[in-house]
């Protein structure tokens, strides 16, 4: 999970990078239980011990085909709710 970037290319794309300095401030992030969020125009996601999890979506983006489908891995989906503008 941890090469897993959750950045994204000019695509839209999220690959596969590995970075070890970024890879060591996540982990450190993780062990002391500080809050990471990713936000992008169309989703928010939160680094958790077990991943990333999607927390909201931009309304008008339609999570499956604009968000889930254009990842190389599967996040957390658990409540998902839509992002207030």
């Amino acid at each position: 999970m941890w090469n897993q970037s959750p950045a994204g290319d000019s695509a839209g794309h999220f690959g596969e990078t590995y970075n070890p300095g970024y890879c060591s401030v996540l982990l450190q992030a993780v062990h002391n239980k500080q809050k990471v969020l990713y936000v992008t125009e169309r989703a928010v996601f939160k680094l958790t011990a077990e991943g990333l999890e999607l927390l909201e979506v931009a309304p008008g983006i339609d999570m499956n085909s604009q968000v889930l489908r254009l990842m190389d891995f599967k996040p957390i989906v658990n409540n998902v709710k839509l992002m207030t503008i």
